[in-house]
């Protein structure tokens, strides 16, 4: 007799426990709804002291937005397939972004809380591992520890393409039952040579020379929309471009024939037209995009439309 789904409270305890590929995962939305989100599985195997894999393969998800709980330690995910983004919970800052073939890695000291978004898509894959600083100390490379604890003690979030290697060694994890005796030391071999992969990438690599022009101006102009209500300024998208202001400026005026400024004053406008024909209060939607009054939202609206925000109904 077949077993019954199981059925989780939140996205949280889906990386908590292992599970059958029954499995219905059910996530808890930031406004409190319940949803069933997607079929698939989600395991969180320990291999060994110190590491613990989670691997996830979900179908059929649809758009969901959930709090969970990032591991202590340093963690590097390899996405397969699949979107999301995440954001500290609270945090008013940028949110990152992770797509399929790329990969992030995430150094934390103490549990912290991360609201993670994700559109509806067919399939979602990934692989992601948490070292405990023990294991990583106990390689003794100097280098590497240095980099490990430049991200524990800033708490930063790095992402960027992922080598051929990386995807593969990642693929070759995921098809691998660790739990299984016979294939558990295989997987922790996995796992430490994409540690030491993904870390000697990010030491080493010239990350702006890993995307083309047309990749590193699709991947700002993707940023800029997903930030419109935080006070983005062009270093912040450069950062997330892992590239120089300068550089992302050149860049992104080559390709486009437009400065990045003008971009994103072109995406505020959209997106305060937007607000205002759902019927936002133009206070509201100057304070939402960050102008200094509303006043001064006017003003930039009726340069760029040529009426003013109050009109906006009127003219559609």
């Amino acid at each position: 007799m077949r077993a019954p789904h199981r059925l989780l409270e939140d996205v949280t305890q889906a990386t908590i426990d292992a599970m059958s590929d029954d499995l219905i995962i059910k996530a808890l939305d930031i406004k409190g709804n319940r949803d069933v989100v997607a079929s698939g599985i989600i395991r969180r195997v320990p291999i060994g002291d110190g590491i613990h894999v989670n691997l996830g393969y979900l179908r059929g998800q649809s758009a969901y937005a959930a709090r969970a709980q990032g591991s202590v330690g340093l963690t590097i995910e390899v996405r397969l397939q699949g979107n999301s983004t995440a954001r500290r919970a609270g945090d008013t800052g940028p949110v990152h972004e992770v797509r399929p073939g790329e990969y992030f890695i995430l150094g934390q000291k103490e549990a912290v809380d991360w609201e993670i978004e994700a559109p509806a898509q067919e399939v979602f894959k990934a692989v992601s591992i948490t070292y405990t600083q023990e294991v990583i100390e106990d390689l003794g490379d100097a280098g590497l520890n240095a980099a490990v604890d430049m991200l524990f003690d800033r708490g930063q979030h790095l992402d960027g393409p992922s080598p051929t290697i990386l995807t593969s060694l990642a693929e070759a994890l995921f098809s691998l039952s660790p739990e299984n005796p016979f294939e558990f030391l295989r997987a922790r071999n996995l796992a430490m040579n994409i540690l030491l992969e993904a870390m000697s990438h990010q030491v080493q690599a010239n990350h702006d020379m890993s995307y083309s022009d047309q990749q590193v101006t699709e991947r700002a102009k993707s940023y800029i929309r997903q930030n419109l209500s935080v006070a983005l300024k062009t270093e912040d998208v450069a950062r997330h471009c892992r590239m120089s202001a300068s550089a992302l400026k050149k860049v992104f005026r080559a390709v486009t024939g437009q400065p990045i400024g003008a971009f994103l004053k072109d995406a505020r406008m959209v997106q305060a037209d937007h607000l205002l024909l759902q019927g936002v209060p133009i206070s509201d939607v100057a304070q939402t995009l960050h102008y200094s009054a509303p006043e001064a939202f006017a003003r930039a609206y009726r340069t760029h439309f040529g009426h003013p925000p109050s009109q906006a109904k009127s003219r559609r």
